[in-house]
């Protein structure tokens, strides 16, 4: 099982992110708590998909996910009538935000495909990065993450890209 191989070694890959590469459709379980769903973004989604990464990263990423709303690839997951999640998309050029893993792998479950090469994982995150593995995607690469200057661990889940 997946999680064997990974939970030990959580903390000691803090800064590294696998690359999940799988089949170009994501399959899994559907969620049972989600209560309105996945749906694409649109430009009313702004300001509650800023708020959110705000929360989450400490800034948003406002011009990014605007482009990402109108190229027609960003989508976001709801809990209650609230947005708890956002993805400009599934790839290496693509971010994704959630208040919980849940909300990531709603978001990956509704991927139409994986674009490019894959997508980022943070490793620390033992429960997404088994989610992917025992949904059928594996790691092909892993990177480590550096920063120049002042840098805040995200407080929820969260997918990078190599475009910020």
């Amino acid at each position: 099982m997946a999680s064997e191989t990974i939970d030990g070694i959580g903390e000691l890959l803090q800064g590294v992110f696998g690359r999940e590469d799988g089949p170009r459709r994501v399959l899994g379980l559907e969620l049972e708590w989600l209560t309105t769903g996945r749906r694409t973004a649109t430009a009313d989604d702004l300001k509650p998909c800023d708020d959110l990464c705000l929360r989450v990263h400490g800034h948003d990423r406002h011009g990014e996910l605007s482009g990402w709303i109108g190229a027609g690839t960003a989508r976001v997951v709801e809990r209650g009538g609230q947005i708890t999640g956002y993805a400009t998309g599934c790839g290496y050029l693509s971010h994704a935000v959630g208040e919980a893993d849940d909300d990531i792998i709603a978001l990956l479950q509704a991927a139409e495909m994986i674009a490019g090469l894959g997508f980022l994982v943070p490793s620390r995150n033992t429960r997404l990065m088994t989610w992917c593995l025992d949904s059928g995607l594996r790691l092909v690469q892993q990177s480590t993450l550096m920063s120049i200057g002042f840098y805040s661990d995200p407080h929820g889940s969260w997918l990078p890209s190599i475009g910020y």
